[in-house]
């Protein structure tokens, strides 16, 4: 019991401190601490029930603490999943489009194209098909140009790509579904590795921690980094792409590969605010 203790207070450490970060962004979205509350509940739910839908309420809220008539509510109104998301459809049309060869240049780099292609010259409409994506052309269209990923050249009728396979962008809803997908898939690994067994295969999960650098030195290693993650990532999206399109042929295959890369350094505010922290405790 006191190991079980024990264990509980070093994690109520680690989450108030995965927690952080995600509170900035409830106080910056004006979500209060009861609206937090309910999404936990719904967390727990889902965590409790995942492998077994045929737990019990009282099961369930003996291991997660709920009261049952919330666990009962929760089990009456299965979560739903907001409005079909962008992203995945997007990345994926942009990843071919970038690595495919039929909608490459000569020296390699991804081609203008017109909306309709013909037999010699495949068009943005052939690009959207090999994607398999379930999204309409015109509305997928509308995304990535309002988005600036892509431009519309009046003068050839052509679209072109201004912007790589991993979308940066500044729509809230869709930097908010990127947010959950790449967060999400972290945890998965790191919370994965911390509950298996011993005879269980550990997930892959590598990081790099500096400190008592230079600005200078940050910035070096940024722009190193930036390049050396894009190459990885564009060389697996690639290959993921092939294996992929090799695949889809049977119904069985339904395995999920996910992969990421994030820098983080220190910016001018943080170093600031930093420095009178210091310079306020001598």
């Amino acid at each position: 019991m006191n190991d079980q203790v024990s264990r509980q207070a070093l994690f109520q450490k680690v989450l108030a401190r995965l927690l952080k970060p995600i509170a900035k962004i409830m106080i910056a979205y004006n979500m209060t601490l009861n609206a937090a509350i309910d999404a936990l509940k719904r967390a727990l739910y889902d965590a409790a029930t995942s492998e077994n839908d045929k737990i019990t309420d009282s099961r369930v809220s003996l291991l997660t603490g709920l009261h049952r008539k919330d666990v009962r509510r929760l089990r009456e109104n299965p979560s739903e999943r907001g409005k079909r998301s962008l992203i995945n459809p997007a990345s994926l049309v942009i990843g071919i489009w970038l690595t495919h060869e039929k909608f490459q240049n000569e020296i390699g780099s991804p081609s203008a194209l017109r909306r309709q292609g013909n037999k010699e010259t495949p068009g943005f409409n052939d690009l959207v098909r090999i994607s398999k994506v379930d999204i309409p052309v015109s509305t997928l269209l509308d995304a990535l140009i309002e988005e600036k990923i892509i431009e519309y050249k009046k003068a050839t009728d052509q679209f072109v790509l201004v912007k790589g396979a991993f979308l940066a962008t500044t729509d809230d809803s869709l930097m908010l579904d990127a947010f959950e997908k790449n967060l999400a898939a972290h945890l998965d690994v790191a919370s994965g590795n911390l509950l298996k067994d011993q005879s269980e295969k550990a997930f892959f999960e590598r990081a790099l921690h500096v400190n008592k650098l230079s600005e200078k030195s940050v910035e070096k290693l940024e722009f190193k980094a930036q390049n050396l993650m894009q190459d990885i990532l564009e060389t697996l999206n690639k290959e993921a792409l092939t294996l992929q399109e090799q695949d889809a042929n049977d119904k069985h295959n339904n395995q999920r590969f996910s992969v990421g890369a994030y820098i983080f350094c220190n910016d001018k505010k943080t170093i600031k605010s930093e420095e009178n922290r210091h310079d306020a405790s001598k």
